[in-house]
């Protein structure tokens, strides 16, 4: 029984150690609104650049009519004919950039989504965590009942909802031909070594031989 609850404790010693090494929601928050920062960032980037796209293409265009329109004058067509490759250029870039931060908001939406999926498995994770993880006096009460021991008392409950003391076991026995139930007085004035023996004998694990 000592080596079981010994191996239950250092089981939940590991999982905490293991959480609070790994598992950190404030961590993972801080990252998550990183993240949500610079996904607003980008947003705000890519529609700069989409209008400035925009404002070159149309000052291309603008040049370009007056071109086909306008009579030779200084600068030269051929001035202007580079002027309007070099804007052209220019806006190709631009769109090319706009393509690249597109892409980057959506992965960055992606991983987003992605740690939000994250941090809500890691609560959940937690919350198991810190259901498993129960009082010592409660995992010694379930082993104990495990077992077939039962502590109970006699007294009634307080006002101020104070535990009461235990002062009686309840063990059962189960065999071939039935199941017997048997209460243990703790007040008897028996050894601790003597209780032991004749808690074992009425669960039929002490056979007295």
């Amino acid at each position: 029984m000592t080596r079981s609850r010994a191996a239950i404790e250092e089981i939940i010693a590991v999982a905490r150690d293991y959480a609070a090494q790994y598992l950190d929601p404030k961590d993972d928050i801080a990252k998550i609104r990183n993240v949500e920062a610079i996904l607003r960032d980008t947003e705000v980037e890519s529609g700069a650049a989409r209008n400035k796209a925009k404002t070159l293409l149309a000052e291309t265009s603008q040049r370009h009519a007056l071109l086909q329109t306008s009579r030779p004058t200084h600068p030269s067509s051929a001035d202007h004919l580079e002027r309007v490759r070099a804007l052209t250029s220019e806006a190709n870039q631009l769109s090319s950039g706009v393509a690249h931060l597109e892409g980057d908001v959506g992965s960055l939406k992606s991983r987003l989504e992605s740690l939000g999926q994250r941090m809500a498995q890691l609560a959940k994770d937690l919350d198991n965590e810190e259901e498993e993880a129960v009082d010592p006096a409660v995992l010694k009460l379930r082993i104990y009942k495990d077992l077939g021991f039962t502590l109970s008392s006699s007294q009634p409950p307080s006002a101020d909802n104070t535990p009461p003391k235990f002062d009686r076991v309840t063990v059962i026995s189960r065999s071939a031909t039935g199941t017997d139930v048997n209460t243990f007085d703790l007040n008897d004035g028996r050894s601790r070594w003597n209780r032991a023996q004749v808690l074992w004998e009425l669960a039929g694990g002490w056979t007295g031989k």
